[in-house]
């Protein structure tokens, strides 16, 4: 007889037994670097030598964070297409390989010891420009895909960025359509969401409010939860994210 897997809740159940046994070696062992396997001479999982091998955004556009020649107070002209209804993204390095191998370990391979490598990669390079904010928003998941995936990314690093910042965390949001994830749809123009796609679950009267995302692409998702965290009466919302895929004329 063809045996049967286990029940969804238990799978659930041992990944988060999983993740707590791997924290726990993760602090017992000595840190190796997550890019060359090396033993790691920082307190994190990320070696000084690889941290320079990163591509910080260096000149981003002040409003969608796409690199950019020269800023212009206004924003470049995509952005000036898209009508964000963030007030301002802060993606401070470039969706370059390196990133791309830390982010997708820490979300699709349960690497969540990587969760205070990101905050410090994030906040190393923001802590001097952050705008004053009243709480931080997670971006969601649909139930689907967290279940499966035992957890939210964007909670994870909003905590710990929240926890650094003293600056409190709020699910205010739900996500209630379910979608293709971005990581495998090719085309931006497939990767349009609007506010439908989110359902504020608190009132925000007058608080300012951070968007908290892993990497924003086109800032549809994005997009869509601003509009959702403003109907909900915030005051106006920035997006955190820490990184931003460059735009490459891609459809």
């Amino acid at each position: 007889m063809r045996p049967q897997s286990p029940p969804g809740f238990l799978r659930h159940h041992a990944t988060r037994h999983f993740q707590k046994l791997q924290t726990a070696l993760n602090l017992a062992l000595p840190r190796i670097c997550e890019l060359c396997k090396q033993y790691s001479n920082t307190d994190t999982h990320l070696c000084s030598f690889c941290y320079e091998s990163l591509s910080p955004n260096s000149c981003p556009c002040v409003i969608c964070a796409e690199p950019v020649d020269t800023q212009h107070p206004l924003g470049c002209y995509r952005c000036h297409r898209a009508s964000f209804a963030f007030e301002q993204c802060l993606a401070p390095w470039l969706y370059s390989e390196e990133m791309r191998y830390l982010i997708r370990r820490w979300k699709f391979e349960r690497a969540t010891h990587l969760t205070r490598t990101l905050r410090k990669l994030f906040l190393s390079e923001t802590s001097d420009q952050l705008p004053e904010v009243d709480i931080l928003v997670p971006t969601p998941l649909h139930w689907r895909r967290q279940l499966s995936r035992g957890f939210n990314q964007s909670e994870l690093i909003a905590k710990a960025i929240g926890r650094q910042l003293g600056t409190p965390v709020l699910n205010a949001l739900k996500r209630q359509k379910y979608s293709t994830p971005q990581h495998k749809t090719r085309h931006r123009a497939d990767r349009q969401l609007n506010e439908h796609h989110f359902l504020a679950t608190q009132q925000l009267q007058g608080l300012r409010v951070a968007l908290i995302d892993d990497v924003i692409t086109t800032g549809s998702t994005a997009n869509a939860a601003s509009k959702s965290l403003l109907n909900a009466g915030a005051d106006k919302v920035q997006l955190w994210c820490l990184a931003r895929t460059p735009y490459t004329g891609t459809p």
